[in-house]
C-alpha cells in the first residue's frame, strides 16, 4: 500500500534528481520498455515521413549547467537537448516580447536555427516589399496584426511543430488571439523576453532597432509595458500522452464502478442494478465519451490567479529565479496511480525533489494545519501515541486532473486527493489493512467514503514542459 505522503516506497527507481538521469539511461537501453513506461518515446518523423511512426528515446544530458547571468540566450529549448528534442516532437508556441532594438530578432534567429521548421509569424512581415525594403504605414497596422494572426492560425492548423509571434507585444491585449489560438489547437506557450541589458535603455533601443523607431516612441512602450503572469503554472503533457493517460483512467474508472457500489450509488443514485449501467453512460458521467475535444493534461505547480485577488505568495513566486530558469524546460513526471470519486478522476504525481520546489499549493499547508492540531491531541492507537512528525509530505497533492464530473471544477481533485491522502494516513495510524483488486492496470482498493484508487502496476513516465496556462 503507497503511503499518503506521496513517496512511495514501492516504486523504488523514483530517485532524486541526482541519479533520475543514470536511471533513464539504464531503461532506454532495455529491450522490454512498454508504452506505458515511456509514453514519449513514441514520435513522428518530419524530415523523412509524418505519417512514419518511429520508436525513438530523448537524448540526455549529463553534465549539470551552471547560468551564465552574462548569456542572453541561455534558456533551456536552446542549451537542453533533452528539451530541445520535446519541442522538437510536441506542439510549441513562443510568444515574443518587448520594445524595438531589444534583442528579439537575434532569439527569432536562434529558434530557427535549431526547430528548422519553425513558422514565425510577424506584424512586419505585411509592410515588407517585394524587394525586400521595409515600408511602414501607420494605417494599415490593423491590417497587418490581423495578417499576422491569421497566419499563426494556419501554422497552428497544419500542425507545426514550433510557431513564433515576433511582435512587441506589449499589453495583454496584443496577445490575447495568439494565445487563444494556441488554446484552441492545443500549443504550450512559452512567453520569451530577452534579457539584454539595455532592454529598458529607450536610447540604447533607438540605436540598435532597425525600423528607425525614435527614443520617445519607445520609452512610451516602455511605460505601458504590461505584466502577463499566467493563471497557473504547470508541467504540461503532449496531447497524445495526454489521450494515452486518458484511456487508461477509462478502464480505472469502469472497473471502479462495477466493484464499489459506494461510488456507483452516488454517481448514479437512480440505477438499479449494475446491469442496467453501460460504459457509454460512465464515461459521458466525466465527459469521457470522446465527443470533446482533446486538451492537454497538465499538473500544476503554482496557481497564481489575479493579480487583484492575489494568492499567497503570488509576487515571489512570480521573481523565483528557479521558477524562471524552469520555463520552457522539459521534466520528468511519474504517475503511480489513478484515483476516482463521483466528483473528479486524477492521476497522482510522485514528484521529484527539484520539482517538489517549484510545487507550491497553500490547499496543503491548510490541510497540515489541521492535521497539526488533530495530532497535538495526542490520541493513542495501535502504534502509540501520534506525533506531528505523522503529518504527510508536502507535494502529496500533485496529480493531473483527467476528468470533472458536470458543474466540478478541476480544483476539486486537489481536495479529493487530499482527503485521499487523509484517509490513508489514519489506516496506516489503525494499522487498518485495505483489500484490493487485482485487474490490467493495477491493484484498485477502496479507501473509504466515496473514494478509490487504483496503483498502476507499472509507474508511466512522461515528459512535460514546464510553463504557464495564459
Amino acid at each position: 500500500m503507497g503511503n499518503c505522503c506521496g513517496k512511495r516506497k514501492d516504486y523504488k527507481h523514483v530517485k532524486t534528481d541526482e541519479t533520475e538521469v543514470a536511471d533513464l539511461e539504464n531503461m532506454e537501453q532495455s529491450q522490454s520498455v512498454s508504452p506505458q513506461q515511456r509514453l514519449e518515446f513514441v514520435i513522428e518523423e518530419e524530415l523523412v515521413n509524418e505519417d512514419t511512426v518511429h520508436l525513438e528515446p530523448p537524448a540526455l544530458l549529463k553534465t549539470e549547467h551552471i547560468p551564465d547571468p552574462d548569456d542572453t540566450t541561455d534558456f533551456p529549448f536552446f542549451r537542453d537537448q533533452k528539451t530541445i528534442n520535446h519541442i522538437q516532437k510536441s506542439q510549441t508556441m513562443f510568444i515574443m516580447r518587448g520594445p524595438s532594438g531589444c534583442g528579439k530578432s537575434s532569439l527569432v534567429r536562434k529558434i530557427e536555427s535549431i526547430y528548422r521548421s519553425a513558422v514565425v509569424c510577424s506584424a512586419d512581415d505585411y509592410f515588407m516589399g517585394e524587394d525586400g525594403q521595409y515600408e511602414f504605414d501607420s494605417s494599415h497596422l490593423s491590417y497587418a496584426h490581423k495578417d499576422c494572426q491569421d497566419k499563426a492560425k494556419a501554422a497552428c492548423s497544419h500542425g507545426n511543430r514550433v510557431v513564433v509571434i515576433d511582435n512587441t507585444n506589449i499589453k495583454r491585449w496584443e496577445m490575447k488571439p495568439y494565445i487563444e489560438t494556441a488554446k484552441t489547437h492545443q500549443y504550450v506557450v512559452i512567453m520569451l523576453e530577452p534579457r539584454t541589458k539595455w532592454r529598458y535603455d529607450a536610447e540604447e533601443l533607438a540605436k540598435r532597432n532597425s525600423h528607425g523607431v525614435k527614443a520617445d516612441d519607445i520609452r512610451k512602450k516602455i511605460k505601458d509595458f504590461q505584466e502577463c503572469a499566467p493563471y497557473y503554472f504547470g508541467w504540461f503533457l503532449t496531447v497524445s500522452d495526454s489521450l494515452h493517460l486518458k484511456d487508461i483512467a477509462k478502464d480505472c474508472l469502469i472497473e471502479c464502478v462495477k466493484n464499489y457500489p459506494d461510488i456507483r450509488d452516488k454517481m448514479f443514485p437512480k440505477i438499479e442494478s449494475l446491469a442496467d449501467l453501460t460504459e457509454e453512460m460512465v464515461y459521458q458521467y466525466f465527459s469521457l465519451d470522446g465527443t470533446e475535444t482533446p486538451r492537454l493534461l497538465h499538473c500544476t505547480a503554482k496557481f497564481i490567479g489575479n493579480p487583484k485577488n492575489p494568492v499567497p505568495r503570488r509576487a515571489e513566486y512570480l521573481q523565483r529565479e528557479d521558477v524562471k530558469a524552469a520555463g520552457g524546460k522539459v521534466f520528468e513526471l511519474t504517475i503511480t496511480g489513478i484515483t476516482v470519486s463521483p466528483r473528479t478522476i486524477g492521476a497522482r504525481v510522485v514528484l521529484t525533489t527539484a520539482q517538489c520546489k517549484l510545487f507550491d499549493k497553500p490547499e496543503e499547508e491548510e490541510r497540515d494545519k489541521i492535521l497539526t492540531r488533530s495530532s497535538s491531541t495526542n490520541r493513542v492507537n495501535s502504534l502509540g501515541p501520534e506525533t506531528i512528525t505523522n503529518i504527510p509530505e508536502r507535494g502529496r497533492s500533485a496529480h493531473i486532473t483527467i476528468a470533472a464530473a458536470d458543474g466540478v471544477k478541476n480544483v476539486q481533485t486537489t481536495f479529493d486527493l487530499l482527503d485521499i491522502c487523509d484517509l490513508e494516513w489514519k489506516n496506516l495510524m489503525e494499522v487498518k489493512n485495505m483489500e484490493s483488486i487485482q485487474f490490467k492496470s493495477g491493484s484498485m482498493r477502496h479507501i473509504g467514503g466515496d473514494f478509490c484508487e487504483v496503483n498502476l502496476s507499472s509507474p508511466i513516465r512522461v515528459c512535460t514542459l514546464f510553463s504557464g496556462f495564459y
